[in-house]
């Protein structure tokens, strides 16, 4: 009765609906990503728009980390490819597109973080009787941390020129939009209340920048 109600809870609020929603666009992004990863690579190996050496090394990397082979990936796209378009009908039909599926949902799980001891993703001693009452709300702002700030921090360290402004961008994005929430939730009194530096703090903040700490 309690799952019950909960299900009843989070479809009333959209929860559920939005959580569905977001799903099925990182998982048509993640499939977009690698297809564009694949092609770029595959014009760079034929001298039709060179890569530059960093950029190259990161498509392969983020190819790779998805769990798809490079070499497959660049065969499959080859193979489909007539008067240099490529047939994406024909293509889905290939069994690499089930490597191309299976990467769009690890994509997929790096963007729905869900605070889980399947997906390994946090302190195995949070799922402990003791972890789950002290660190309750800590789930899901320790897997903030563990996957999208890690992300950012080792893009930062392998692949500064190209990570560089995605990650600035990203970040200014995210701190303007939670710098318009914190206004609307205080009804404009932060603005009269708190330093620029406070509220740029806090914004930040609030989208889980300051999560290594």
């Amino acid at each position: 009765k309690a799952k019950g109600l909960q299900n009843m809870f989070f479809k009333a609020n959209l929860l559920t609906q939005w959580t569905s929603a977001v799903q099925l666009a990182s998982f048509n992004t993640g499939k977009r990503l690698l297809r564009r990863n694949i092609e770029g690579l595959y014009k760079d190996q034929q001298g039709i728009k060179k890569l530059s050496k960093a950029k190259k090394t990161y498509y392969e990397d983020q190819l790779e980390d998805l769990g798809l082979d490079v070499g497959k990936g660049l065969a499959w796209h080859k193979k489909y490819l007539k008067d240099n378009k490529f047939d994406y009908g024909k293509a889905i039909n290939d069994d690499f597109y089930n490597d191309i599926t299976n990467g769009a949902n690890r994509f997929t799980k790096e963007i729905i973080l869900n605070p889980s001891t399947s997906e390994a993703n946090r302190p195995l001693w949070f799922s402990s009787p003791a972890g789950q009452v002290l660190m309750q709300f800590a789930g899901y702002p320790t897997v903030f941390a563990n996957t999208v700030l890690k992300k950012f921090a080792t893009d930062l360290k392998d692949y500064p020129t190209v990570a560089a402004p995605k990650i600035a961008l990203t970040t200014l994005l995210m701190t303007a939009v939670a710098m318009g929430g914190n206004y609307v939730r205080s009804g404009g009194k932060n603005w009269e209340e708190q330093e620029p530096g406070e509220l740029v703090f806090n914004s930040i903040r609030r989208w889980g920048g300051v999560g290594a700490l």
